[in-house]
């Protein structure tokens, strides 16, 4: 899709001084929003691939059974993982929160604790293949890393590689946590 904008995005704010503080920041915002989505490019261009992923429509959340979002939330980890900016450590914060669903409400990761205790409380064997509360936890971890690695140049000059590999390792860390949980929810669906 060509974005999320409404219709009234598509004609720039006025750039009067009578429209009051603020206006500057309906500028920038209505500039923001056109680049992200494609208005500058011919009126709502598709996004190139990298930013297609990374798109996330606002009010949107994950839909389906506990159990497919225990699927799916490993799928996502799996899916950042993969992503190449690891290699050389220069992933962004704020992608790596969307996809652990703290940036956001669309990645099956967003409120993953809540959805899953159900599901926990009706099959306890789930607790042996991955414990709720390391979840919820990890999920935090990697989010702080990922937070911390966004301003860590900007309060103190502080080069955010180490961060970004401590939060691959915990990344990796909760990416084994959701495949013990995966096998473990395909096995009660067999």
């Amino acid at each position: 899709p060509g974005g999320a904008v409404g219709e009234e995005a598509r004609a720039p704010p006025s750039a009067s001084t009578s429209e009051g503080p603020g206006g500057a920041l309906r500028r920038r915002a209505w500039l923001a929003a056109s680049v992200s989505g494609g208005l500058l490019l011919g009126g709502g261009a598709a996004r190139p691939p990298a930013a297609q992923a990374l798109y996330i429509p606002e009010g949107e959340s994950f839909e389906g059974p506990p159990g497919a979002q225990a699927l799916a939330a490993n799928q996502k980890i799996v899916d950042l993982q993969a992503l190449a900016c690891w290699e050389e450590l220069k992933c962004d914060g704020d992608e790596i929160r969307r996809y652990l669903g703290t940036v956001g409400t669309s990645s099956p990761l967003f409120g993953l604790e809540k959805r899953l205790k159900p599901l926990y409380g009706d099959n306890p064997e789930l607790e042996d293949a991955c414990d709720l509360d390391e979840l919820g936890l990890l999920i935090q971890e990697s989010d702080y890393l990922a937070y911390s690695s966004i301003f860590s140049m900007g309060s103190g000059g502080k080069d955010p590689k180490p961060i970004v590999a401590d939060c691959k390792t915990v990344v990796d860390k909760l990416g084994k946590r959701l495949q013990s949980l995966a096998q473990a929810v395909q096995k009660l669906k067999a």
